[in-house]
């Protein structure tokens, strides 16, 4: 948690600083630099060290002496770094800016009934099971995702992380499970005509230990229903894919109880 202590000063110390911006016959600082300098003196931040370091540079001089320009270039780097660190303290404090993408992915926050099928071997009947995917939010910007079913007795538990970058303009997320090591990680983008996420990860076969390509497709029906499809890279064939997981969801209605 980010915490804000006070910091004091003496008068001193005020002084000290403030005369290198108000001796209109010696060299100033920025209005920038005045504004900041005047704000940070009183700011609640919790970066005594930085305080510290302006302060150091400022007292290589005293009332009877004129400051120097590398006083006021150092000063003015004080400054500047006080700043910079004064604006990444408040963005900690208020959180990352949400989207209109990260409103896409808070449409699945819920608990949800799920109907899978999963191919073991291409062309061969799938594996049925039942399963119950539950998804928060973190904060407004991170959809967690814990998917719970089992094959043939055996529990599984996976869980996922998704995101949307805005530096590289892509849906991110990763993946894991108790049934493999390797973690996925996955980019994608989405389609608002047909309501679709389109992802793509390189992910190490638990067995083989080889990577793969695979490609995953999630679709929202309605508030309440929505469909998941993974499909494998066909080796060697870079337009082929084998479908291996089918995934119908359903919002488990608010009386029932969350599992």
């Amino acid at each position: 948690m980010l915490r804000a202590y006070p910091t004091t000063f003496s008068s001193d110390a005020y002084f000290t600083l403030s005369r290198g911006i108000g001796i209109s016959t010696k060299p100033r600082l920025g209005r920038i630099e005045q504004k900041a300098v005047n704000i940070l003196l009183f700011a609640p931040v919790g970066y005594k060290a930085q305080y510290n370091f302006a302060l150091n540079v400022s007292t290589n001089f005293n009332d009877d002496q004129e400051m120097t320009m590398n006083t006021v270039l150092n000063l003015k780097t004080a400054v500047a770094l006080m700043a910079t660190l004064f604006v990444s303290a408040t963005c900690w404090a208020q959180g990352a800016p949400t989207l209109p993408e990260h409103d896409l992915l808070k449409k699945d926050v819920g608990v949800w009934d799920a109907e899978c099928k999963f191919w073991m071997v291409p062309g061969q009947d799938p594996m049925e099971t039942k399963g119950v995917e539950t998804n928060t939010m973190l904060g407004g910007t991170w959809l967690l995702s814990e998917f719970k079913t089992d094959f043939n007795g055996t529990p599984f538990v996976g869980r996922s992380q998704s995101g949307y970058d805005p530096v590289i303009k892509k849906f991110v997320g990763t993946w894991i499970d108790n049934m493999n090591a390797h973690m996925a990680v996955q980019e994608g983008t989405y389609d608002k005509e047909t309501k679709t996420f389109t992802y793509v990860s390189n992910v190490t076969d638990p067995i083989s230990g080889k990577k793969r390509v695979s490609k995953m497709i999630a679709k929202h029906i309605d508030d309440d229903h929505r469909e998941f499809e993974a499909f494998d890279q066909v080796e060697g064939k870079k337009d082929e894919w084998a479908k291996t997981m089918e995934i119908k969801y359903a919002r488990k209605k608010s009386s029932e109880k969350k599992p």
